[in-house]
């Protein structure tokens, strides 16, 4: 160890003095170790700089937007449209006056539908197709005829809205067309063949009337000679066609029914029958039995009775 001694000296402003002696002992340093040799590192090699990297594109996806049936399609918007990974797209769809609105495909959100047209909204996750599925509107025609006994109708179905139907009558024997209900366009009748028929358009439920009207037909009954007899009839008329009429005969005294004749009216009996087709006459002929002693009558006879009409 080693001592070694210090004075501090202070002067004050007046110049006087005073000191301070101080001393010091040190201690001799031991010897530090000597490190341990390492081995020399091998340089490293220098490093290529990087390159810089460029920014991403974002990814862009394709809509398509289809509405079936075509034919009920008026207008779509958003097809072929491209949208960011993540965005939302929208579209719409607008149809036709006679068509109506089903749905959207899955996946379609946020739709909101008005008279004719629906909008809708679908995240762009990938390429996506939404389809609008429409429907064209059918409405029920039914066609009469009125009476319906009359005639046959054709034409009652179900259209499509808009359609131009064709309505058709063809009327029985014994009845006549009088004409269609209001909206029956482009009539042609053939009274020849009893048809006829015309156009409407189906916009709606609908019910065509065609009227017909049975025909009204006279039976005149004659006797001859006049005052030989009479004829009765069973129904009374007027009548309508196919009407079955029973015709009876009365001879007046010392007559006898010779035979009928008219209208398919046939017999010899008293009692015959005719089907009215038309406005019909039948005749009953009578015969004196006097002028014809075959009937077998060989009483007195009637003077000054007339002989019938020979028959036509």
């Amino acid at each position: 160890m080693e001592r070694e001694q210090y004075t501090w000296t202070v002067t004050d402003g007046d110049g006087g003095t005073a000191s301070i002696t101080f001393y010091v002992t040190v201690a001799a340093a031991s010897a530090a170790p000597s490190p341990e040799p390492t081995e020399p590192t091998e340089p490293t090699e220098p490093t290529e700089p990087t390159e810089p990297t460029e920014p991403t594109e974002p990814t862009e996806y394709t809509l398509t937007v289809r509405a079936f049936p075509t034919s009920c399609s008026q207008n779509v918007t958003g097809d072929g449209t491209t949208h960011d990974s993540g965005d939302t797209a929208s579209f719409s769809v607008s149809w036709k006056a006679n068509c109506g609105f089903v749905g959207w495909s899955s996946g379609v959100t946020d739709i909101r539908t008005t008279d004719r047209t629906s909008a809708g909204e679908i995240v762009m996750s990938s390429d996506r197709t939404v389809t609008a599925t429409l429907s064209k509107i059918q409405y029920a025609l039914t066609v009469e005829a009125t009476p319906s006994s009359c005639g046959t109708t054709g034409g009652t179905d179900t259209y499509d809205a808009g359609t131009e139907a064709t309505v058709s009558v063809e009327w029985n024997a014994g009845c006549s067309f009088t004409g269609w209900s209001s909206g029956v366009s482009g009539i042609k009748t053939n009274h020849r063949t009893r048809t006829s028929s015309g156009k409407v358009t189906v916009n709606r439920v609908m019910t065509v009337t065609t009227t017909l009207s049975k025909n009204v037909y006279t039976l005149t009954t004659r006797v001859s000679p006049g005052g030989a007899g009479a004829v009765s009839v069973s129904p009374a008329g007027p009548y309508h066609y196919g009407v079955r009429v029973t015709l009876t005969a009365s001879p007046a005294r010392l007559y006898y029914l010779q035979r009928w004749a008219g209208a398919a009216a046939t017999g010899t009996v008293n009692q015959a029958s005719v089907t009215i087709r038309g406005n019909t006459t039948v005749t009953a002929y009578f015969r004196y039995v006097c002028n014809d002693h075959s009937h077998g009558y060989f009483g007195p006879c009637l003077q000054g009775a007339e002989e019938p009409e020979p028959p036509p």
